[in-house]
């Protein structure tokens, strides 16, 4: 029995309100013990007695787990007290409904320890904050309080009562987490994989990623969860590209753990429609392939077999750790990236026939040298290809680089532009950059970024062995339809070799071209650098629409 002789009456209820590890603000105490005062003058208790009666009432309560009515006629008096903003986030009612539901557990999950309720129930204020402010998930919450309150190690079902009754519960709005948000995931993917091949696809988004995570090469990952299982599909195990899909939704709302597949009700409607754009027989896959399992796991991903499968487990482990605004931004590239994988296999293809006059082609040029096509530079892109074909005809160059996609990468293949002509003799390179719209400065410098390795490797590896370094000339023509009027460079050396930056208008490179070419060969190469390149199925049918309707 504590003796409470040597200490003041306020002091003595201050230890009571302690004993009681109620969700207030230590800031109002003094009041709080006030009212306690009051709400037992009118039974003749002292603190000291009451201290023995709420103790009492404690352990009955932890024994029986049902609380008596003087204790909940106290604690309903404290925690209903107005005190503006440090009043307590939960109610007399809602406290003790809570408990109860933490206590009794679900079908899904057993239910924590009276200890456990209560601590997790005196921590309201705090998760509170975290729900409505910080925008974690009831998962992230309850992995955060136990990373910092060992003895708060509570499953998130129980965080999800408390939520409920805090009425801040995370949820998913089919508003903005369905069709909207896929819509706003293939305006991103067509952005960054306009007409990237699955493993250009792959290489793509390790780039962008590796701007938030530049510790992190995460191509192959992706090439493993992407690889096709068998001999008699090239597809991938939708699967697997289904649960990667659904688990990186939530992080777009939420600062959740990526790994945990259930808070989010993946047998709800909005988790149905995702899986049903798979378009695939798999029925759910989380369901299918992970019902008894709360994370993906390593241990889960063994069981499994399969290099995708341990790729799916690193790659919410990637996610996992990273910090909110960081982790919703490399989800958007993963969901971006899934959408182009889902196009690549499944989007229907009409192609355009080859044009048939050249009037036809001049045409087409007629509405591309001076606007802008607005399809990521895809047909940029090929206009360019076609034009500087015919303004470096093989008989004097080499080529390298034609009918690669926007975002091929120049490193990878050592190119100096997007497509490259090289006279050995002249010791001469021309690199042309094709650009849709207007040029910046900032664009032309993250080239000269780029181009500065590629140079050095080029050096290093062939040209050094023909001509010292200063022999060589690079001439980098940037084509595009308007352009910065200051900040763009003239000339620089890299590596020893001059760099000569040349900046033309569609227009102007339309005419260089076609002086020297006849109209059968100016035809030839449309059909077979234009027509043809678009006509792969890794071009989106969107674009070649666009085409087609220019030459008709």
């Amino acid at each position: 029995m504590i003796d409470f002789d040597g200490g003041s009456h306020a002091a003595q209820l201050i230890d009571v309100l302690g004993l009681l590890q109620l969700p207030t603000d230590p800031a109002v105490e003094p009041e709080l013990a006030a009212l306690l005062d009051t709400l037992t003058q009118t039974q003749g208790l002292e603190a000291g007695d009451l201290y023995d009666m709420i103790n009492a009432d404690l352990e009955a309560w932890s024994n029986t787990s049902i609380a008596s009515d003087s204790l909940k006629t106290t604690v309903t008096g404290l925690l209903n007290a107005d005190f503006g903003h440090a009043s307590s986030p939960l109610s007399g009612s809602s406290y003790f409904l809570a408990y109860s539901k933490m206590r009794a557990g679900g079908s899904d999950w057993t239910g924590v320890s009276h200890a456990q309720a209560r601590r997790l129930l005196s921590r309201s204020s705090l998760v509170k904050y975290l729900l409505v402010t910080e925008h974690l998930s009831c998962s992230q919450i309850s992995r955060l309080l136990h990373t910092t309150e060992a003895s708060l190690d509570v499953p998130y079902p129980a965080v999800r009562v408390l939520a409920r009754e805090l009425d801040a519960l995370p949820q998913l709005d089919s508003a903005v987490a369905g069709l909207a948000l896929w819509n706003k995931d293939q305006e991103r993917s067509r952005v960054l994989f306009p007409d990237s091949d699955r493993t250009e696809t792959c290489r793509v988004a390790a780039e962008v990623i590796q701007a938030w995570l530049p510790e992190e090469d995460l191509y192959p990952i992706l090439q493993d969860v992407t690889s096709s299982r068998g001999l008699n599909s090239p597809d991938p195990f939708w699967p697997y590209l289904q649960m990667l899909h659904w688990c990186c939704l939530p992080l777009e709302f939420y600062d959740h753990p990526a790994s945990y597949l259930y808070e989010f009700k993946p047998r709800g409607a909005i988790a149905a429609d995702l899986f049903d754009r798979y378009r695939t027989a798999t029925g759910n896959p989380i369901l299918n392939n992970a019902k008894a399992v709360q994370t993906l796991n390593e241990s889960w991903a063994r069981n499994r077999g399969g290099r995708d499968s341990l790729a799916l487990v690193a790659l919410l482990k990637v996610l996992e750790s990273l910090p909110f605004g960081i982790r919703r931004q490399v989800a958007r590239v993963l969901r971006a990236f899934l959408a182009r994988i889902l196009d690549l296999c499944f989007a229907e293809t009409v192609p355009i026939p080859p044009l048939t006059h050249v009037e036809d082609v001049e045409r087409v040029f007629a509405r591309f040298i001076r606007t802008d096509s607005n399809t990521q530079g895809v047909i940029e892109q090929r206009l360019a290809d076609c034009l500087a074909f015919l303004a470096f005809p093989e008989t004097s160059w080499r080529s390298r680089g034609l009918g690669d996609g926007v975002n091929a990468s120049n490193l990878s293949r050592k190119k100096l532009g997007d497509v490259e002509f090289l006279d050995v003799e002249a010791r001469t390179a021309v690199a042309v950059e094709a650009h849709g719209g207007h040029l910046s400065a900032s664009y032309v410098a993250g080239h000269q970024r780029s181009l500065a390795r590629i140079v050095a490797m080029r050096v290093e590896d062939s040209w050094s062995q023909i001509a010292p370094a200063e022999e060589w000339v690079i001439r980098v023509l940037f084509v595009a339809h308007s352009r910065d009027q200051v900040g763009l460079p003239s000339s620089e050396l890299l590596s020893g070799v001059d760099i000569q930056y040349e900046y033309v208008d569609y227009d102007h490179f339309y005419a260089l071209a076609r002086t020297q070419s006849t109209s059968k060969a100016f035809l030839s190469a449309y059909n077979i650098l234009v027509t043809r390149v678009m006509n792969r199925p890794t071009v989106r049918q969107s674009a070649r629409n666009v085409l087609r309707a220019a030459s008709s």
